[in-house]
């Protein structure tokens, strides 16, 4: 899917125009694939227009008879254009792909953040957003939001041109292209876990190089990094001259045999290091005058990643069925990590943090090897504390490979506390449907919020065999036991309620071995959770 802006402003310095050139790169990128695609077009300002194509080449003719609307205010609906193209889309195809096309932020994606993070999760859509500068400076924190959570990418455009997109958006970014992070202070290059890192220093330090005071950056580079790229921008622009990028303080023949080029720009500065046979690992320092108002960095590597992982929850009572929740405020969940290439890491020393990305305060650390289970696999109970609060967060992995270089990971999820949740606490019968029995479902939700919030569960099952809500049993924040057959469901401040559903086992019909899901939505006035639990139909009682 397509989705851009057709405000008044983007008729400034031709930027429909660069659209349209884009999306021309995309088509023919996708033609060269070979695979059939469903195509949608979204175009927004005050309304939004969504048309459905079957062939590229309406797609093409379509777009080239796109013009601005009138008006020149920078107002942006980003999010409902990006929403109503997955809702007329004829259906929810997974692993789909939107490129969003626009210069504002948006006034909407707050309100829709929660409607988001729950498609992306079960439909896997990748958002990427290539934004123009003609009404912001830098990304919007909910578009890097979007872009993370999805696999996507964030491009803001420095200059104005046509650049060749499609290679960018497959991990060679340009130098043309620019990349924001959340903070001023922080730049980020997210294209994923496997191709670039957000690196971020822990701690400013004021260090005194030639009369004059510094702040420093921290670079962790490893074995993976045989080429990176530092960008720097500062202001004033005449403190460019000043930055400095400094190699490790060690021992080293790999340190010795590199080449680094240095390119000054007005306001900017860039470091390409090359190495000539394997890296020069260890802590870089990128230095910049302390009398600086401005100052932000990012890091780009080319290279095989040795050491990555995977992260994400699962709830505890229901093993790996139930993956990927949302963490939830006072609720223990099991974290599950799997590290790829885990052979070539030293197990003792693999260490897990737990990051809130306002202030990149570190508010959990934990030796990982306390939690190994099998293989490249550890599963660690964590509790969303007080300390972490409803801040987004993201998760570090640091440790030594084998070899003893020092590495850092990132998560490429950002995730996202809530206040409200539902778990599977039980499933009877060992999830199993047996001829002419019941099989009961226990969901727990809770408010962990300061206020009442209202819960409704509805459920249904893929066979059509029959599923019913019974009851709720309600624990307020004292403890104390009621039953409750009304549905929605009011929840004071700090109570949970259990809900009870049931599962018909047809007497007849049941196929051996087969599985039939059962889809719960609870739903709430924040957001709709949607639940699933996998069923095996048996033949007999076991």
């Amino acid at each position: 899917a397509v989705v851009s802006t057709q405000s008044g402003h983007y008729g400034r310095d031709n930027e429909i125009g660069y659209v349209k050139a884009y999306i021309d790169q995309i088509l023919d990128q996708h033609a060269q694939s070979k695979y059939k695609a469903f195509y949608i077009v979204t175009a927004f300002s005050e309304s939004i227009s969504v048309k459905r194509f079957q062939r590229a080449g309406d797609v093409r003719d379509h777009v080239r008879d796109i013009e601005v609307a009138n008006g020149l205010d920078c107002e942006e609906r980003t999010c409902m254009g990006i929403l109503e193209s997955i809702y007329k889309a004829p259906q929810r195809y997974k692993n789909s792909v939107i490129y969003v096309f626009t210069d504002a932020s948006s006034k909407d994606c707050r309100l829709l953040d929660s409607i988001f993070r729950q498609l992306i999760t079960t439909s896997k859509i990748k958002i990427n957003f290539v934004l123009f500068g003609t009404c912001t400076k830098g990304i919007d924190k909910y578009y890097i939001s979007l872009a993370e959570s999805s696999g996507g990418s964030c491009f803001l455009l420095k200059d104005r041109g046509v650049y060749d997109m499609t290679r960018s958006l497959d991990g060679e970014v340009r130098r043309e292209i620019l990349v924001f992070g959340e903070h001023g202070s922080d730049a980020v290059i997210k294209h994923g876990q496997g191709n670039a890192e957000v690196l971020r220093s822990t701690a400013k330090t004021n260090i005194k190089s030639d009369g004059e005071f510094y702040e420093v950056k921290d670079i962790l580079v490893d074995t993976s990094m045989d080429i990176f790229h530092v960008d720097a921008e500062i202001y004033p622009d005449d403190l460019a001259e000043n930055v400095v990028l400094r190699k490790p303080n060690v021992q080293s023949t790999n340190c010795e045999d590199i080449k680094m080029t240095r390119t000054d720009m007005v306001g900017s500065v860039q470091f390409d290091v090359k190495s000539g046979n394997c890296p020069c690992t260890g802590v870089w320092t990128l230095l910049y005058p302390k009398t600086a108002k401005i100052f932000s960095y990012s890091v780009r590597s080319s290279g095989e990643f040795i050491i990555s992982f995977d992260a994400f929850f699962v709830d505890s009572n229901s093993g790996m069925q139930i993956a990927n929740l949302e963490p939830c405020l006072g609720q223990t969940d099991n974290l599950v990590v799997n590290v790829k290439q885990h052979e070539k890491a030293i197990k003792s020393l693999l260490v897990l943090d737990i990051v809130r990305v306002e202030g990149n305060t570190t508010v959990h650390s934990s030796k990982l090897s306390r939690y190994y289970h099998h293989g490249s696999t550890y599963i660690m109970p964590l509790t969303i504390s007080e300390d972490i609060g409803l801040y987004d967060f993201r998760i570090i992995l640091t440790g030594k490979t084998i070899d003893g270089t020092p590495f850092r990971r990132i998560s490429t999820e950002r995730f996202t506390p809530t206040t409200v949740c539902t778990r599977v606490t039980e499933v009877t019968n060992y999830h199993a449907l047996f001829p002419g029995q019941r099989t009961y479902i226990t969901l727990m939700v809770s408010n962990n919020d300061a206020v009442t919030e209202i819960f409704s569960v509805t459920c249904s099952d893929a066979a059509k065999y029959g599923v019913r809500v019974l009851s709720f049993t309600v624990y307020d924040a004292d403890g104390r036991r009621s039953r409750r057959y009304t549905n929605p469901l009011a929840l004071d401040a700090g109570s949970r309620a259990e809900a009870r559903v049931v599962v018909e086992g047809p007497e007849v019909g049941l196929t051996h071995g087969q599985t039939n899901t059962v889809t719960c939505v609870i739903g709430t006035t924040r957001k709709d959770f949607v639940v699933s639990v996998n069923l095996t139909e048996m033949e007999k009682e076991i």
